[in-house]
């Protein structure tokens, strides 16, 4: 059914977009797509200019062996100009057509227009840029060149690279209105693409903003009218509906697992009932002629066979699970009947008896037990009441303990659900002294055991989590979590700030520390070399005192976000974004470092995946952070300069290695704020909001 053929439509709903108010939507929302244009192309357009006004990055250009390169950088330049130029009038033409068939006549129309005349109108920048249009159009491209020029100053040589147009040659087309003229001969000998273009979307965006209130604003009645049709076409149709509408039931879940125990119950009985004999392929002439020297043992029935669970493939080549075993016969599923058993789990896996204690292996072991009973014995109880019996019994309280390579805490600290915690001598000594007793007639393997222990891990800190769960699910349950809690410590390390170092902090186990290994052989002998690199030699010691210090950075918050389940989406972002800066520390290449980096201010600092990434956290977080020796347009020019090496930043130049660590030192400032603001904000465009109204 098209918009256009409405006569079908319920007349609530036709009234809804036949109303004036959501007339006046419709066509802002179409206005949008105009201004978008003319603000990206701008966009797109400065953010050329200002990669070929780079010192370093235009001095590259400009080298013999990389003219191609550089003419590319230009043509693209001139690309984005005559982009933004045509964007320019399509915005002026799309807005004086809605402007007159919206509002002609109408008193508003006319305040609309002295508007116009008395600011954009009588811009000269504005008239130069709607002008630079028809000068492409008519005469072409303006001769634009690249230059690079170097001098002397108290810094020492210093140089200066860019695009610019010679105003004279502009000047001799006639065709420029006067306030253009104006503009042209008030500017220097040459015209700056980025100054013009600034100025440009200033006062178009200004305008542009004055519009949308003034018509909200005349709008206001229709806008009110379209609310009060939306919010009768949601209730019920029927009055007497509203009180029989559902408002859930309570926490306790009382109403719930009846109807869990009987979906679990009907898919084990069918499970059950699909139990049958299978026969398996027995060995062949050479396999039996074939005399293993691995050492085997022979079970029968009477043996351990009778409770065994043999997966393998019957005579017919068919995945099978056996799991009863009688009188030298087989019985169980096929294995594509036993993966329902994931079913199982499904049914009951957010019930908070089941919930982070164990998981469907579990469930599986314990419908094969539950299995062989009832098909023995030929009574079947319920497998629900039978797998909650067994979860009472068998999940048990745990203090698990995950290492930390290259940290150490003087004293305890909580973390969110976890604490990070020093692994002691006196934790061995409680330990050695618990499990003794029951090590007798094997003392020497187990004081090695303890002795290995304390020479890899007393004195590290550790991840304490305690938990109840079945044991079969303890690594399962714990790991991530433990994984999380390293990966949003690292952040608060001190190597973390600088962009030239790094934090290899990890779960033992998962350390990333390059080592260099090196043969070298001559006639003068032999040499053998084995080390590290520099970036990678960080042991963290963190006193009581740091802790605190860590608490006014906002870990304790930090250890908020380690349940990401509970989380909202803009904490999840701010989660998210430490985790893939705190991954970036332990990168060994410079840059993967910066691309982590990079990538962990866009899951904040971006809207969505469509903005245009580069411009926006550039200027996002130089509005954000502030440093005493560093004005706000420095950082936005070292941001900048990252997105453009971000591709190959090995061996950077001293400029380049500056411009990085600004910029790493501004995101890691600017993912601080947003973790301070962790519980003020539901979503990351309400924070990029609250930002912008500053």
């Amino acid at each position: 059914m098209s918009n256009k053929d409405r006569s079908s439509w319920p007349e609530n709903i036709r009234a809804i977009h036949e109303s004036r108010g959501m007339r006046f939507i419709n066509e802002q929302q179409l206005r949008t797509f105009s201004t978008n244009i003319l603000r990206m192309n701008g966009t797109e357009l400065l953010m050329a200019a200002e990669k070929l006004h780079d010192e370093e990055i235009g001095l590259s250009l400009m080298y013999v062996n990389n003219k191609d390169a550089g003419s590319q950088a230009h043509r693209e330049l001139k690309r984005y100009l005559h982009n933004f130029v045509a964007s320019a009038m399509t915005l002026v033409d799309h807005t004086r057509v809605m402007l007159a068939e919206l509002y002609g006549g109408e008193k508003i129309h006319g305040e609309i227009l002295e508007k116009i005349k008395s600011t954009v109108a009588a811009s000269p920048v504005c008239k130069f840029v709607q002008d630079m249009r028809n000068y492409m159009v008519h005469k072409g491209l303006p001769n634009s060149e690249m230059y690079l020029e170097g001098s002397n100053t108290d810094d020492g040589f210093v140089f200066k690279a860019g695009v610019r147009i010679r105003t004279a040659e502009l000047l001799n087309w006639d065709g420029w209105k006067s306030l253009s003229k104006s503009y042209l001969r008030n500017a220097s000998e040459f015209i700056e693409i980025q100054d013009f273009t600034k100025q440009y979307l200033e006062e178009i965006n200004g305008f542009t903003q004055w519009l949308e209130d003034r018509l909200v604003s005349h709008h206001s009645e229709d806008l009110l009218e379209l609310q009060r049709l939306q919010l009768l076409n949601q209730l019920p149709s029927d009055p007497e509906k509203i009180s029989t509408l559902s408002v859930g039931s309570d926490e306790s879940g009382t109403e719930e697992k009846p109807r869990t125990q009987q979906v679990v119950d009907g898919l084990a009985k069918s499970l059950l009932e699909k139990i049958t004999e299978f026969e398996v392929p027995s060995k062949s002439n050479h396999e039996r002629d074939f005399k293993s020297q691995r050492p085997s043992l022979t079970l029968s029935d009477d043996d351990y066979l009778k409770n065994a669970v043999i997966r393998g493939c019957d005579v017919n080549d068919e995945a099978v699970v056996l799991f009863v075993h009688e009188a030298g016969k087989s019985y169980g599923l096929r294995e594509v009947d036993l993966s329902l058993v994931q079913e199982l789990h499904g049914e009951i896996a957010n019930d908070h008896w089941v919930r982070s204690r164990f998981d469907h292996e579990f469930v599986l072991e314990a419908f094969i037990s539950w299995g062989r009973d009832s098909w023995r014995s030929g009574v079947v109880e319920s497998f629900f009441d039978y797998l909650y019996k067994r979860a009472e019994e068998e999940v048990v309280e745990y203090e698990v303990f995950y290492p930390i390579a290259q940290l150490e805490v003087e004293e305890p600290f909580e973390f969110g659900e976890v604490v990070i915690a020093p692994v002691s001598g006196e934790l061995f000594d409680k330990v050695e002294s618990d499990l003794r007793p029951s090590a007798e007639g094997q003392q020497v393997g187990f004081d090695k055991l303890i002795g290995d222990l304390r020479s890899k891990y007393q004195g590290l800190a550790a991840v304490k989590v305690q938990m109840k769960v079945h044991p079969s699910f303890i690594h399962k349950a714990s790991y991530a979590i433990a994984k999380d809690c390293v990966d949003l410590i690292r952040f608060f390390s001190p190597r973390s700030l600088n962009a030239d170092a790094r934090s290899p902090l990890a779960l033992c186990g998962n350390e990333f520390v390059p080592v260099k290994k090196i043969i070298a052989i001559s006639a003068a002998g032999f040499m053998n070399y084995e080390g590290g690199g520099d970036k990678f030699i960080s042991h963290w010691q963190l006193s009581s005192r740091g802790v605190n210090d860590l608490l006014t950075k906002g870990v304790a918050k930090a250890g908020q976000l380690l349940d990401a389940y509970s989380l909202n989406e803009f904490q999840r972002a701010v989660r998210s974004a430490m985790i893939l800066y705190s991954k970036g520390c332990t990168m060994a290449t410079d840059t993967d470092r910066l691309r982590y980096t990079i990538l962990s201010a866009e899951k904040v600092y971006l809207r969505h995946s469509q903005e245009h990434a580069p411009s926006c956290i550039a200027k996002r977080i130089s509005n954000v952070v502030r440093f005493d020796d560093v004005d706000q347009e420095k950082v936005s020019s070292c941001i900048s300069k990252s997105y453009f090496m971000r591709d190959d930043v090995e061996s950077p130049s001293l400029l380049v290695k500056e411009a990085l660590f600004v910029a790493t030192l501004a995101i890691y400032n600017a993912l601080l704020t947003a973790l301070n603001n962790v519980e003020g904000f539901t979503t990351r465009s309400e924070f990029i909001d609250a930002l912008e109204c500053r």
